[in-house]
């Protein structure tokens, strides 16, 4: 037969593994929560630092090819009103650039923390057409 002391050192022991095994998983939460937080940074701030300026860029350089419009004017056409992508470019990148951080930026956050990634492209659409909306409006 077994002592009552015997009894009582195993449920210690079984006590003790018990504590460090959820000590050990308090300690990979805070280890997965901490790099998805860096994840979730990183990704943003390649958006915001990498892509935005470039497909903004890209966007403007597309649109003046299509309308026909050359790289750049000479100063007769300047003075004509006349625009080139090059001109368009330097006036309206960094005031749209600086528009898509104070959207964007703070959505992508939310997006990569909270929406599902099936609902990712969904809810950047809608983002894109309140912003659309809210950008044909003031110009109108």
């Amino acid at each position: 037969m077994q002592s009552g002391s015997g009894l009582k050192e195993r449920r210690r022991l079984w006590g003790g593994r018990r504590i460090e095994v959820q000590k050990r998983t308090r300690d990979r939460t805070i280890l997965t929560l901490t790099r998805l937080v860096a994840a979730i940074g990183l990704r943003t701030l390649t958006d915001m630092v990498i892509f935005s300026p470039f497909a903004t860029c890209y966007f403007y350089l597309c649109g003046g090819l299509l309308e026909g419009r050359p790289w750049s004017v000479t100063p007769e056409m300047s003075r004509l009103g006349e625009q080139g992508i090059k001109e368009r470019i330097e006036e309206r990148l960094w005031g749209t650039v600086k528009l898509q951080w104070a959207v964007f930026g703070p959505s992508s956050i939310f997006m990569h923390a909270v929406v599902p990634v099936y609902a990712r492209p969904p809810f950047m659409n809608a983002i894109s057409y309140v912003l659309s909306f809210n950008s044909a409006g003031k110009e109108n």
